[in-house]
């Protein structure tokens, strides 16, 4: 029974340890090992799951207690992530270069910007820039090809709205998407999806995150530093259900779902308006 994959040298330990694929070919290679490739496919976040209402409650409370000055703006982002690796190539958990992606990109969008290093590894272009509205390209991390469409905008707290969070992208995103979604460039298997470095951004290989930042001038700071996760073991189902962060004095309250289905999408934006409510 083979302890590495032929493709790219990945041992099982290194798998087992670091919990990362070194190319799609990996998945055969883990095929041989039974026990470790069904724990390994078990981490992808496809099922629908839906959060108990008690927690919600719970959460909500929480949150309640946090609320900052009714007469502030709550500034509120949204991250849509989706991640992706060309067929046949290593990935970048063992691969830094990216003039071929770099290339790629550069063909594929007549509007995309010169990429520019945002680390020694880590390069990045813009393609979207809009009033509130920015998207960018992002090479050189475990994935190969990441693009984040970021959506930033101010809301008040005010009682008897329906909904303070909701998603859509701007129209020329839809070639974006286009563009994602060909199974015949990325990676894709019918058993795993599209496939990545980690197996819990394989499937569909996206991300929506919701943050919230606040001055939060009602907050008991010590016990914000003490607990910072309100995460019930949601991970599993791809779901993160809060964390916070404090910075420069501001609370941030981080919610997210990955496999961006439309109805773990609705059900994830209802129950993030039903705790800011």
């Amino acid at each position: 029974m083979p302890k590495h994959c032929a493709y790219c040298g990945l041992s099982l330990d290194q798998f087992v340890v670091y919990g990362k694929f070194g190319c799609e070919y990996c998945v055969d290679f883990l095929k041989q090992h039974a026990f470790i490739y069904e724990r390994a496919l078990s981490r992808i976040p496809d099922q629908i799951f839906e959060i108990p209402e008690s927690y919600l409650s719970e959460t909500r409370n929480k949150f309640q207690s946090l609320k900052h000055d009714d007469h502030k703006p709550l500034f509120v982002s949204t991250r849509y992530r989706i991640a992706r690796n060309f067929k046949k190539h290593i990935f970048p958990f063992f691969r830094k270069d990216t003039n071929y992606e770099e290339s790629v990109l550069t063909r594929s969008f007549d509007l995309l910007g010169k990429f520019s290093n945002l680390s020694p590894h880590i390069r990045f272009a813009n393609l979207i820039n809009e009033r509130d509205w920015q998207g960018n390209f992002i090479l050189g991390d475990e994935d190969g090809i990441r693009f984040e469409l970021i959506h930033k905008q101010e809301i008040y707290l005010q009682k008897g709205r329906s909904s303070w969070v909701s998603f859509h992208f701007p129209g020329k995103f839809h070639k974006l998407l286009h563009f994602f979604r060909n199974p015949n460039l990325f990676c894709h298997r019918m058993d795993w999806g599209y496939l990545n470095s980690c197996p819990t951004n394989a499937k569909r290989a996206d991300r929506i995150s919701i943050q919230f930042s606040t001055s939060a001038t009602k907050v008991d700071w010590d016990s914000v530093s003490e607990e910072r996760n309100w995460d019930l073991g949601f991970e599993e189902n791809g779901i993160r259900f809060a964390g916070k962060e404090l910075k420069n004095l501001e609370l941030s309250l981080t919610f997210s779902v990955k496999n961006f289905t439309r109805k773990r999408k609705n059900h994830f934006l209802s129950s993030v308006n039903s705790i800011v409510l």
